[in-house]
């Protein structure tokens, strides 16, 4: 199974991509690559490339997962992630919390 898309630009994510394990491939220039690639094609055939899908939250006309579908992105955002890419999306929102608490966004500051 191959998955493809041609939609580009902010808001266009592709719904799956097709992946293969080519190790050592950042080293490799174009040429090398791509006999590298046909190389697993040809040796692996089916078990070569590997379909990663997009989950997308559907909420299906319910009121209730259309308000759950915040919440259900940014779990499923955060399952994909690895312990130390949470950890800095963590960091960096707690971060972001403590500078808008010192500069007194959302306070009413400057308001009379």
């Amino acid at each position: 199974m191959v998955a493809g898309t041609n939609l580009h630009g902010w808001g266009r994510t592709v719904p799956a991509w097709s992946v293969m394990r080519i190790p050592g491939w950042r080293e490799m220039s174009p040429g090398e690559l791509g006999r590298a690639i046909e190389e697993v094609l040809h040796r692996d055939r089916r078990r070569a490339v590997t379909v990663v899908e997009r989950r997308v939250p559907y909420h299906g006309g319910s009121a209730a997962a259309l308000a759950a579908t915040v919440p259900v992105l940014a779990w499923e955002h955060f399952r994909a992630l690895t312990l130390a890419e949470r950890l800095s999306w963590l960091v960096w929102a707690a971060l972001w919390m403590v500078v808008r608490a010192r500069a007194g966004v959302g306070r009413g500051r400057g308001r009379r």
